[in-house]
């Protein structure tokens, strides 16, 4: 029944999106979409919105933007970016956006991605900044947004002896941005997490994160001026790099990190980012960045006996941002960290090098547990990184890396390149080395582990258009770890690959079909012993996807995905969802409905499932889908007028295989879990 269920809903996809026709351009939300759900890394995805919706309201004018414009757009990939600025080159201008077609290295859905955030005219630029335009010209919109979770949870019953949380069950978010053109951004975000309190006990200010940005471009003779929040891009993220980065995805030509400097931070991540200020100063061909942060951050604190007092030191730092028990508000803001560093870059033609140092000192030193995992774990109250980083252009042929040490002798490098293997196909390569007691608590750059420290690695990577409407990409990452981790008690290695093939029939139909599998070595206990010794785990999984749109307005998605997990000395486990979505956009009515009805039977933890799911402007959902069950949403906007709109979202998920769902304090007491979201929106 299973399968045949399964039979049926490919074939319903596969008939309907015959009939679909040209409609509109495709929504912000599919692009985000397509890139969290193409890749295995956490990503920003607030700032990546924050980016991508500036873009849009400001398109970039294809005769006249540069290579740095273009890498704004953070799904091209180097190959693309040279092929647009070669066209342009060789004829001149263009004369019309639909000569994209004619660029290669695009497919049409493709291009229908990228039209949004280009144009064919000149934009007016250099115009000069001064207060009264900012006050009168720039777009400024407030959020105000509640969510919680309808059943009871264990965390909120009356106190039994064990802990609970402080506060009540919702969660609420005040956002205010401003901006004007590319010059002026500014903005607060106060947020409450579930569970935390309220204008009371430990949180008598209200809110429990308070966040503000200011960014000022061209002004007083520099670059850029950035004070409050801010975070920082530089090189191939050895060093520093918050915010989205690339990594392991079905867009494989995309390997390459497209440094953006010093910028605004506007997310609510309570610990991942700077609290001061910084400036970017251009001097011919030399452009250096300054920067300055003092903030507290999270930490679990243990203390040591000496002769005279109790000594603290960190054991760990902790990024969940949740304050909602006691143990929790005792590590909120535990240790005092001060950062400086900066950035001198030098571009010579088509040729970028940059070298970048950052200086870290905490209030208490850290210290690591005596487990052999943390052998090379790094303890102290100060540390100092330096790298050095490149990228050039030749040709169609993107070279980079960086190198880069810590203070106590640690070190990385990373490199790679992005060519063509012919003229429709596309390479890249890179290579990793991060040895064992490198550290570097801001560095994100390419990797498989989270952190970038005791890593060996290589990746290859390739894609193929063999006809206009065919892209066939695939990756290969071997990869080892020579010291111990966390997860495996022994040095180890492992192995991941993905295959995809793209097909867009007609313009707004697209499908692809993907299959991705993944070995690494984990702890394993030894049967009838006490002994932890460690053995392959090899997941796997095979997606078949489509999107189309039968007519004026209206949207479906259709997915099936099966997922199987080995691992040595245990049975094998499977587990397969399908879902279908509905998207509909009213033409008489300023109102849009999206709607989701899974089904998902899901053995186990190893076998789980991610999905994407719409949400309110801003708030993104992307849950495991394990055990057996159905999840389904509804998610509405109602435009009232130009400055105002809402959104309401309501998602259940019901379980078949439980009386009891969640864990801790989240747990309820019940076979179903319904959230509830609504968001306000106001534009002045």
């Amino acid at each position: 029944m299973k399968y045949l269920a399964i039979g049926i809903f490919a074939i319903i996809g596969i008939l309907f999106s015959t009939a679909a026709q040209a409609q509109e351009f495709v929504s912000l939300d599919d692009f985000i979409e397509q890139i969290i759900e193409s890749s295995d890394e956490e990503i920003d995805m607030q700032l990546l919105y924050d980016d991508l919706s500036f873009l849009l309201e400001n398109p970039l004018d294809l005769n006249t933007c540069k290579r740095s414009d273009l890498e704004k757009i953070q799904f091209l990939s180097d190959l693309q970016i040279e092929n647009i600025l070669e066209y342009v080159r060789e004829n001149d201008e263009m004369l019309t956006i639909y000569e994209m077609k004619f660029v290669e290295g695009f497919s049409p859905a493709q291009i229908q991605s990228l039209l949004p955030f280009v144009r064919i005219e000149k934009v007016e630029s250099g115009r000069k900044l001064s207060l009264s335009k900012i006050l009168r010209y720039s777009n400024k919109d407030l959020f105000l947004r509640s969510a919680t979770v309808l059943e009871d949870q264990k965390g909120f019953a009356e106190p039994d002896g064990t802990q609970r949380y402080l506060g009540d069950q919702f969660k609420h978010l005040v956002k205010f941005k401003a901006s004007y053109k590319n010059k002026f951004y500014a903005g607060f975000t106060a947020e409450k997490d579930v569970g935390e309190e309220f204008f009371t006990g430990t949180q008598a200010n209200g809110f429990d994160y308070y966040s503000a940005h200011l960014q000022v471009d061209g002004i007083a003779g520099l670059d850029r001026i950035a004070a409050g929040d801010f975070q920082t891009q530089f090189g191939q993220g050895l060093v520093c790099w918050s915010g989205m980065g690339t990594s392991k995805s079905s867009y494989v030509l995309n390997i390459r990190k497209k440094a953006r400097g010093l910028r605004r931070y506007s997310s609510t991540d309570e610990n991942r980012f700077f609290r001061g200020g910084g400036v970017t100063k251009t001097f011919g061909n030399l452009r250096v960045t300054a920067f300055y942060s003092q903030k507290k951050v999270d930490a679990n604190i243990s203390y040591t006996d000496t002769s005279d007092f109790e000594l603290p030191e960190v054991t760990s730092i902790i990024y969940t941002g949740i304050h909602a028990t006691e143990s929790a508000v005792e590590d909120k803001d535990a240790v005092d960290e001060t950062i400086f560093g900066g950035n001198i870059g030098l571009k010579i033609k088509n040729i970028n090098l940059g070298a970048t140092f950052i200086g870290q000192k905490w209030s208490s030193p850290f210290s690591a547990s005596d487990r052999p995992y943390n052998h090379f774990a790094f303890e102290g109250d100060e540390n100092f990184n330096a790298s050095f980083d490149y990228n050039a252009a030749l040709g169609k042929t993107m070279v980079f890396g960086e190198v880069a040490m810590a203070q106590h002798g640690g070190w990385a490098t990373l490199n790679g390149a992005v060519f063509h293997l012919a003229p429709r196909v596309g390479v890249s390569v890179l290579h990793r080395h991060f040895s064992e007691d490198y550290f570097a608590p801001y560095g994100n750059a390419f990797s498989e582990g989270s952190k970038d420290v005791n890593e060996d690695g290589l990746f290859v990577g390739i894609e193929a258009h063999p006809y206009q409407r065919w892209i066939i990409s695939a990756y290969l990452d071997a990869y080892s770890f020579p010291w111990l981790r966390f997860s495996a008690n022994a040095p180890s290695h492992g192995v991941d690959g993905l295959v995809q093939i793209d097909y867009s029939p007609a313009h707004y139909t697209s499908m692809y079909l993907r299959f991705k599998t993944e070995t690494k070595a984990v702890n394993q206990v030894v049967e009838n012993t006490q002994i932890v010794g460690t053995a392959n785990l090899t997941k796997s999984s095979l997606r078949f996807h489509i999107q189309y749109r039968p007519f004026l307005g209206f949207t479906l998605k259709n997915r099936i995905q099966y997922s199987f997990s080995n691992e040595e000395n245990e049975p094998n486990t499977e587990g397969f969802l399908l879902f279908q979505d509905i998207s509909y956009k009213f033409n008489t009515l300023p109102l849009s409905i999206k709607a989701r009805f899974l089904l998902f039977d899901i053995e186990d933890y190893n076998t789980r499932i991610y999905t994407y799911e719409n949400d309110v402007l801003y708030s993104f959902s992307v849950p495991a889908m394990y055990g057996r069950g159905i999840r389904s949403y509804i998610l509405v906007k109602y435009v009232f007028s130009r400055t105002v709109s809402c959104w309401l979202r309501f998602a259940r998920t019901q379980y078949t295989d439980r009386q009891v769902n969640g864990s801790g304090l989240n747990e309820i007491d019940g076979s179903a879990k319904s959230e509830v979201r609504v968001q306000l929106r106001l534009r002045f």
